[in-house]
């Protein structure tokens, strides 16, 4: 598995980034997540 070169994103990243982006824009009244 080389994970130091890879093109294409991984799918879990993808949706964890994705979850992150939700969150953030949920969050975004003012205050923000961590």
């Amino acid at each position: 598995m080389n994970h130091a070169q890879q093109p294409e994103t991984d799918p879990r990243e993808e949706a964890a980034k994705a979850l992150q982006a939700a969150l953030d824009r949920r969050d975004n009244g003012g205050r923000t997540p961590r």
